[in-house]
């Protein structure tokens, strides 16, 4: 069995929906493996000028936002160039209630192909980045049951030592498939990267 000495809560969040899923799962983690915590939070430009490191006595939860169905495109560069050295990993992903498609095989395989070990995986809802209407609130007090059950099945496996890796998941095999594209009412695909927001004289 692969001794753990640290849990290290990892993430991307720029709306601090994608914080509260890591944060919480590896609290959760902490307190019932006993052991240290670090949290490190990498959604400012600044906070990416160095490769993350871990080590084989880590278990770092990791999380990102699902944008468009996939991994983020801006982070790609600095994912991968992550040291992973053997630690084992829980890939997470927030998604605004439509759908993660490939986003949660992509992380895994992200985490995979940087030397960490994924031995489990979540996919969560989170109030959409866009709107205060889509999945309002969430992750509410329920989510944040199934986190709880998620850390206790992350333990058992953990604990029962029948940790496989990667973990399955989800999703199509690289190559992936292509960013999700929004459409109008008449079906017509839309740019989001155009997409403004309505203003008035308060705003």
């Amino acid at each position: 069995m692969t001794i753990i000495n640290k849990i290290r809560a990892v993430y991307f969040s720029p709306t601090g929906t994608t914080r509260k899923i890591v944060t919480a799962t590896a609290k959760g983690l902490s307190r019932t493996l006993k052991t240290d915590l670090e949290e490190y939070d990498f959604t400012l430009p600044k906070t990416r000028t160095q490769a993350l490191q871990f080590s084989v006595s880590d278990l770092v939860v990791f999380g990102t936002p699902v944008y468009a169905g996939r991994v983020p495109n801006v982070l790609l560069p600095y994912l991968n160039t992550i040291q992973g050295n053997g630690a084992l990993a829980v890939p997470v992903v927030l998604f605004g209630n439509r759908d993660y498609d490939d986003a949660l095989i992509e992380l895994r395989d992200i985490l995979e192909n940087n030397g960490l070990h994924t031995i489990a995986a979540g996919a969560f809802v989170g109030e959409h980045s866009f709107s205060r209407i889509l999945a309002k609130d969430r992750p509410d007090m329920k989510d944040m049951d199934i986190v709880d059950e998620f850390v206790r099945k992350i333990c058992e496996k953990y604990k029962t030592d029948t940790l496989s890796h990667p973990i399955p998941v989800s999703g199509t095999p690289y190559p992936y498939r292509g960013y999700y594209t929004p459409r109008d009412r008449q079906g017509t695909p839309v740019d989001i990267r155009k997409v403004k927001p309505l203003t008035n004289d308060r705003c």
